[in-house]
């Protein structure tokens, strides 16, 4: 599996740290709560004390690991090269979790789950339904709400996608498990855009779940399961395959240490790219225009895009394509923006206070639109209310495009 669960070798991994401190200043629930026990070596000392039996999971172990985004920004600091992402996932699979009211990992992973509860959203944004849960429901299940944006009824996905005119280049896509919960307009636009512009599109059928959620829950079996799946359905060799959500991104890149399979989990990782980049490179090579647009466009970066994928310059060079398009980037996001997965449900004070500098740098910036490549970051920051349109640059580029 991506993260080894061995107590051993994760001790091993936490035993790489040398307390230097370095990380502290890119933790954002450090700066939120300035305690020790809230940083990247402050959990390593925790994980490592519990897996080695000297402290039990008391609830207060457990909350200052739950309290941990997972964004990475520590690993990119560290000079010890600690891998505290696949520390985390692994130490998680050892402590005792509550079963949460609402599984999402769970329903996200179950295709019939999935396709069910789209059509059941759908049809409460249509009636009004979920307006009315908004209100009555607890405060849980009314934050869910609140983020969820316009639900489209899912469409079913041909195998293949010719390329409009000549074939000039191929890909493969990866569509996720939210496509089919909330609806998939932008795996369509994607799909319309990459033909359009010559590239013929492959959807795998048998793709599952990245298992991110899995694996940050600490189901590591659940996750290895979809984790291997996977790469079985992305078989085919030299193939690019192109995310949409830098989330999913992040999570299959983690594959290239999945373990008993070989060289495959390296091959498939090696393919994995997040679609603005691979558009990047394929637009230098093509003669393509946009139509002018005069707006001001903010650019979020997902944890996910900066600290593991590592691709987010594609996505401001890309949108500066556009003539009279106006593109800077974020200066409000010091860190994550509190969207992380669940946890800006499981964790709403704290994923609530990490929003809030992007809240106001948009209102300072009086944005027309923000991008962003990641579906929860776009959903938690959209809850926030800000005046700002949230698209995926593919919608923005897609919208754009003069041929």
């Amino acid at each position: 599996m991506p993260v080894t669960t061995d107590k051993t070798s994760l001790i091993a991994e936490a035993d790489k740290c040398v307390l230097c401190g370095m990380c502290a200043p890119h933790c954002p629930t450090y700066s939120l709560a300035q305690n020790e026990n809230e940083s990247p070596r402050g959990r390593l000392v925790l994980g490592k004390a519990f897996l080695s039996g000297h402290v039990e999971a008391t609830d207060t172990l457990v909350e200052h690991i739950d309290h941990c985004l997972l964004c990475r920004s520590c690993e990119s600091s560290c000079p010890s090269g600690v891998k505290f992402g696949a520390f985390m996932d692994g130490l998680r699979s050892h402590l005792p979790h509550q079963e949460p009211e609402d599984d999402f990992a769970n329903i996200l992973i179950d295709q019939q789950q999935r396709r069910a509860l789209n059509k059941k959203l759908w049809l409460g944004q249509k009636s009004g339904l979920l307006s009315i849960g908004k209100v009555v429901l607890d405060s849980n299940r009314k934050r869910l709400l609140k983020s969820l944006p316009k639900v489209q009824r899912f469409q079913e996905l041909d195998n293949h996608y010719p390329a409009q005119g000549s074939e000039l280049a191929k890909v493969m896509l990866f569509t996720g498990c939210n496509s089919e919960l909330l609806g998939n307009t932008l795996v369509l636009t994607a799909i319309e855009l990459l033909t359009r512009l010559g590239v013929s599109v492959e959807i795998p059928p048998t793709q599952e779940c990245c298992g991110g959620l899995s694996r940050h829950h600490g189901d590591a079996d659940k996750a290895n399961d979809l984790e291997l799946k996977n790469i079985s359905a992305f078989a085919e060799d030299n193939i690019p395959i192109l995310t949409l959500a830098s989330g999913c991104g992040a999570s299959l890149l983690d594959y290239r240490s999945l373990k008993n399979s070989g060289n495959s989990a390296e091959s498939f990782a090696s393919r994995v790219t997040d679609i603005n980049h691979f558009l990047l490179e394929h637009l230098q090579s093509i003669e393509t225009t946009f139509k002018p647009l005069n707006k001001k466009i903010v650019v979020h970066t997902p944890c996910s895009m900066k600290n593991v994928m590592r691709q987010d310059k594609a996505i401001p060079t890309l949108l500066k394509m556009i003539p009279e398009l106006k593109v800077t980037l974020l200066n409000g996001q010091r860190g994550c923006c509190g969207a992380a997965g669940t946890y800006m449900y499981e964790q709403a004070e704290s994923a609530d206070a990490l929003r809030e500098p992007i809240l106001a740098d948009l209102a300072t910036q009086q944005a027309d639109i923000l991008v962003t490549t990641n579906i929860g970051c776009s959903m938690h920051i959209q809850a926030g209310k800000p005046k700002a349109e949230i698209l995926h640059p593919i919608e923005l580029l897609a919208k754009q495009l003069d041929i």
